[in-house]
């Protein structure tokens, strides 16, 4: 069984596996549930009661205006063809902070 955030889209395979391998830690996230279930918890830690004793890093990506900003200049950029922003994917997993989590 895994864990991760509520953001995360659990239909994006790709999304689930960066959200897990980024936050878990072997010995401090995997727990024998029982001999043959193993939870994962595979999400920030900041919420942790136990005391987490460093800050845990933001998700990086571009913000919005940004975004908004390239995608407004992209014809004149000389591209073949438009391509989405890959920070539109990441935005709803961003949280209240800069670089590490509030």
């Amino acid at each position: 069984m895994i864990a991760v955030d509520q953001a995360v889209d659990v239909k994006d395979l790709f999304m689930v596996a960066w959200q897990l391998l980024a936050n878990s830690d072997p010995l401090r996230d995997h727990v024998w549930i029982t001999g043959s279930s193993l939870l994962i918890d595979g999400t920030i830690k900041y919420l942790r009661k136990s005391g987490f004793t460093r800050d845990w890093p933001n998700v990086v990506c571009s913000d919005s205006e940004t975004i908004k900003a390239i995608d407004e200049k992209w014809n004149d950029l000389g591209f073949d063809r438009f391509i989405p922003s890959p920070s539109l994917r990441y935005l709803p997993l961003v949280r209240k902070g800069t670089a590490g989590i509030e």
